[in-house]
């Protein structure tokens, strides 16, 4: 069978760009189906998969298409209208679609069995971090997905229940949760041990790897950090990612703390730094306000770091108690249980050998059986 992968610039930017790769390399080792990557630009740099690459033009934009697609939206009927000549041609011969975000097109409109990924349902918890236009194109999108897909994969029986909940006329069989594995590490030099912190500002450090969005909650974080540096003078923290969104504003918090010299902000940083940094961090913290799912979490325990996280929505299910839980809305509490782990370190091991257990068994190689299991279930009409 062939199995198109839709991975459009929303797939290949950002946390949902790990999400992407993962599941790329966990369908090529699918021996049974012949995979088809598709991408505006006609490649794909994962070139050692086992896969085919195909080029795709995207939605055209145009007075008529937008009006064309929001109709098709609104009463969740796909019009193959919307799709391009060259993108018709282009998945000719496909049996079944996959894409890693919520997006339409091209799969919703042409007709051929897909299945897509539903990250989170953020704007409805926090509607205030969307506005109108925005929240009213994911609910339409999102509703128009889950009526005509075949299958939906999320990452968290959190996320499966909000679906139930805003979506309730979805089929409950259609969902499949299936978390996606951390990347596989590899040994680096020893060298990089000295020379990553002293890149970064040096040791001791906390480590937040997150995008600079409002519900990454950095800088109620930052206000933690300073009532912890009254105990820990010489602690310190690295935040990856691109300096993009609130950006500017997080910089100025830290400014306005007194924590300039205290806070790095590397940007992006590639695989093998991004190790590092998980290794020799004292814990990984996670303050978001917001998440279905935490891939940091998920690396934190694979390399043997210690975890401190927020207690909403789906991280109390991810973390269980292999990390210590705090309120995002609490600097005070953020700081109390960040203080409990740099003053007692045989807790964090015993957090990290808890974490460990629960990444147990859970490698691409069991991701890929489970996607194949989905597979197996939509193409003959019914769930896994």
């Amino acid at each position: 069978m062939k199995i198109g992968l839709v991975l459009d610039d929303n797939a290949l930017k950002g946390g949902i760009s790990q999400y992407s790769f993962s599941l790329a390399n966990a369908l090529s080792l699918l021996d049974e189906h012949h995979l088809v990557i598709f991408t505006k630009s006609g490649t794909f740099f994962e070139t050692s998969l086992k896969a085919e690459v195909r080029r795709y033009e995207g939605f055209r934009r145009s007075k008529g298409s937008r009006l064309r697609k929001f109709l098709a939206l609104l009463f969740k009927r796909p019009n193959n209208a919307c799709v391009t000549d060259f993108d018709r041609k282009a998945f000719e011969g496909v049996d079944l679609i996959f894409c890693p975000v919520s997006d339409v097109y091209p799969h919703f409109f042409l007709g051929i069995p897909f299945v897509f990924t539903l990250h989170d349902l953020q704007e409805k918890h926090l509607p205030g971090f969307f506005d109108g236009k925005n929240r009213l194109g994911r609910h339409l999108e999102n509703g128009a997905l889950l009526t005509n897909c075949r299958g939906v994969l999320c990452e968290s029986r959190f996320v499966r229940d909000d679906i139930l909940k805003f979506f309730p006329k979805t089929v409950a069989e259609k969902i499949h949760v299936l978390p996606v594995p951390p990347f596989q590490t590899k040994d680096t030099p020893a060298d990089l041990d000295l020379q990553i912190p002293a890149k970064f500002g040096g040791k001791p450090y906390l480590f937040y790897p997150a995008q600079f969005w409002a519900h990454k909650n950095h800088l109620r974080l930052f206000e933690a950090l300073k009532i912890v540096r009254q105990e820990f003078p010489q602690l310190r923290l690295v935040c990856t990612g691109g300096h993009l969104y609130e950006f500017d504003r997080v910089q100025q918090k830290a400014r306005d703390l007194d924590l300039e010299n205290a806070v790095s902000f590397p940007g992006y940083v590639d695989k093998e730094t991004l190790v590092q940094l998980y290794r020799q961090a004292e814990m990984l913290v996670m303050p978001t306000l917001f998440e279905s799912v935490s891939i940091p979490i998920y690396e934190a325990f694979s390399l043997g770091v210690p975890v401190c996280s927020s207690n909403v929505t789906a991280l109390p299910e991810q973390v269980g108690d292999a990390g210590l839980l705090f309120d995002p809305y609490q600097p005070k509490d953020i700081a109390e249980k960040i203080l409990r782990l740099m003053r007692d370190p045989s807790a964090g091991q015993k957090l990290v050998e808890k974490g460990r257990e629960r990444m147990q068994g859970f490698t691409l190689e069991t991701f890929s059986q489970g996607l194949a299991q989905v597979i197996n279930a939509v193409m003959k009409g019914k769930s896994a």
